[in-house]
Formats: structure tokens, sequence, C-alpha cells
């Protein structure tokens, strides 16, 4: 549906790292670091092609309802587990 939906409180920059790492690993070509780029599926693998200068590389697919892991979480996760 090519959206964003975000659920539940968050502080600015735990959205800006959730961004800024969506973008490098799914927008920005790691060649020549253009953004004109296309994010295609073939079967089950997921490419990303750079419009500039022609290069391509398969990403990691993107799972719906993913959870970025916040600090706080990955600490709550932690402590429980060594209780």
């Amino acid at each position: 549906e090519q959206r964003l939906a975000i659920k539940g409180r968050f502080k600015q920059k735990q959205i800006e790292t959730v961004l800024r790492n969506y973008i490098k690993e799914y927008v920005t070509c790691k060649t020549c670091r253009s953004g004109e780029t296309t994010l295609t599926r073939d079967k089950s693998l997921s490419f990303i092609k750079c419009e500039s200068c022609g290069s391509s590389r398969t990403v990691a697919a993107i799972k719906t309802g993913f959870q970025a892991a916040t600090r706080d979480r990955r600490r709550a996760e932690r402590d429980a587990a060594g209780a």
C-alpha cells in the first residue's frame, strides 16, 4: 500500500533513527549514494536498482508489522532474560 503507519508513543529521535536506517537500506544506492532507486521483488528476493549508475543489489525483505527495537525495549528484554 506504500504507506507508513506508526502506532504508539515514540520520541522524535527514535523515529528519525528508524527512518534513517530504512533510507540507508532500501532507498540509497551504496555505489553512488543516489536516491534515484527502485525497489522490486522477484519471487522471494527483494532488489534495489539504481537508476543513476545501474547497479543492483539484494536487500532484506521488508516485514509487515515491523517493530523498531528501542533502547528501552532492549533493556527490558535483557533485564527479563537475566532475571
